[in-house]
C-alpha cells in the first residue's frame, strides 16, 4: 500500500544523502531478514528501500537486519509494506527516508481501505434501511484518493 501512495503523491521520498551506487548489490534475505551488507552507508535496520532487478522483493520494502526487529514490527509493517521474501539476488537499492507524519496517514489510508471496499452500487435500500456511500466528481465511489485527496496533496510532487 506504501509503493501505491507513494506513486500516487508522485514522491519516492528518496534519501538524497545516501552513497546509493548506480551499481547493482548483492542481497541476501533468509527468514525475512536481510543478512548481507548492501553498501549504503546510512542505511539502517528498520529502513525503508525500493529495490529493482529481484524476482520476489521488487518495490518498497522494509529492510530489517534481525529476526527479533523483523517480529518486533511485522504486525506495523504488514499495514505498509509486503515483508521480503527469502532470495539471493543481484538488484539495484535506493534508499527511502518517508516522514513520519506521510506513514501515519498511508496507515490511516490502509484502515480506511479495508473498511471500505469497492463496490459496484453507490446505495442500497431494503426494509426499511437504506444508506449511500459518498461518490466522487465522476459519480464513483469515493475511494482513498478522494477521501485523503487535500491531505495527500501537501506530500504531492509535480
Amino acid at each position: 500500500m506504501l509503493e501505491e501512495i507513494m506513486r500516487h503523491v508522485k514522491n519516492m521520498f528518496i534519501f538524497p544523502q545516501s552513497n546509493q551506487a548506480n551499481t547493482p548489490v548483492h542481497l541476501s534475505i533468509e527468514s525475512g531478514v536481510c543478512v548481507s551488507h548492501i553498501g549504503i552507508d546510512e542505511l539502517q535496520s528498520g529502513s525503508f528501500v525500493y529495490i529493482e532487478g529481484s524476482h520476489k522483493n521488487d518495490g518498497v520494502r522494509r529492510i530489517w537486519f534481525t529476526p527479533e526487529e523483523l517480529e518486533e514490527h511485522q504486525e506495523d509493517d504488514a499495514l505498509l509494506v509486503e515483508p521480503l521474501e527469502d532470495e539471493e539476488f543481484d538488484s539495484y537499492v535506493v534508499m527511502l527516508k518517508p516522514p513520519k507524519a506521510f506513514l501515519n496517514l498511508a496507515r490511516e489510508i490502509k484502515a480506511f481501505s479495508e473498511t471500505n471496499k469497492d463496490s459496484a452500487y453507490t446505495s442500497e435500500s431494503f426494509g426499511g434501511y437504506s444508506y449511500s456511500r459518498a461518490t466522487n466528481k465522476a459519480g464513483n465511489l469515493a475511494g482513498w484518493q478522494d477521501v485523503f485527496k487535500a491531505r495527500l496533496n501537501t506530500w504531492r510532487k509535480m
